[in-house]
């Protein structure tokens, strides 16, 4: 089964006032929290093992998407300090599978992630070296 790792760890300084009391990826657009828009592409998309790296608030995140989308399988990484992209996907190493997909949770985006998929794995079979060197991801704690 394909993970999707959502990054939902960061403060959003950039952004504040609107990040003092709530995290990034709840700030609303249109009306509704931006994690609505990515948890529902990851739905459209097909997947429904969602990893969620958390850092500031994360208390608030984990409340949301458990009580907004119940029939999801969400596993919760969180970071005690701050670890930056790449470490805080390594923390959440032990729950991700194979493939698995990256998504910042502070980016709204139009796309089939399945179709992402597949087209980088067909990308990959046209390489002169075998792709699984590329296309796999070794990640130890």
């Amino acid at each position: 089964m394909t993970s999707v790792v959502v990054m939902a760890g960061g403060k959003g300084t950039r952004i504040r006032p609107l990040t003092f009391s709530r995290p990034k990826p709840l700030v609303p657009v249109a009306n509704r929290p931006m994690l609505d828009y990515i948890i529902q592409r990851v739905i459209d998309s097909g997947y429904s093992k969602i990893i969620m790296t958390l850092g500031y608030l994360k208390g608030q995140i984990s409340s949301y998407v458990s009580s907004r989308y119940p029939d999801l399988d969400f596993r919760f990484s969180s970071e005690k300090k701050p670890l930056g992209t790449a470490g805080g996907v390594r923390a959440a190493a032990s729950d991700i599978d194979d493939t698995f997909i990256v998504i910042s949770g502070d980016v709204l985006f139009d796309l089939d992630l399945q179709q992402m998929v597949r087209f980088t794995e067909r990308r990959m079979q046209l390489l002169p070296w075998p792709s699984h060197q590329l296309m796999t991801l070794h990640i130890t704690a």
